[in-house]
């Protein structure tokens, strides 16, 4: 985490922890969130691309399953 939110191309970097199902008595389906606010996508690939991110990425894929990316747009500024 401190690695990336020292990236230029990042803004902000959070993590959550998933507890459960809104209104329901279910576990949350994913036990964390992270939400990576950037500033262009096209930096974050380039900022990605380095040895140091290279090995953070590896390290990532090793305690994480079934990993998901998801792009978002803030609509409350549209």
């Amino acid at each position: 985490m401190p690695i990336v939110s020292k990236l230029n191309s990042v803004s902000s970097f959070e993590v959550f922890k998933g507890i459960g199902v809104f209104g329901e008595q279910k576990a949350s389906p994913w036990d964390f969130f992270e939400m990576i606010k950037i500033n262009s996508e096209d930096e974050f690939l380039a900022d990605i691309q380095t040895d140091v991110m290279s090995k953070v990425v590896e390290q990532f894929q090793v305690f994480s399953k079934d990993d998901t990316f998801v792009s978002t747009q803030d609509i409350t500024t549209l």
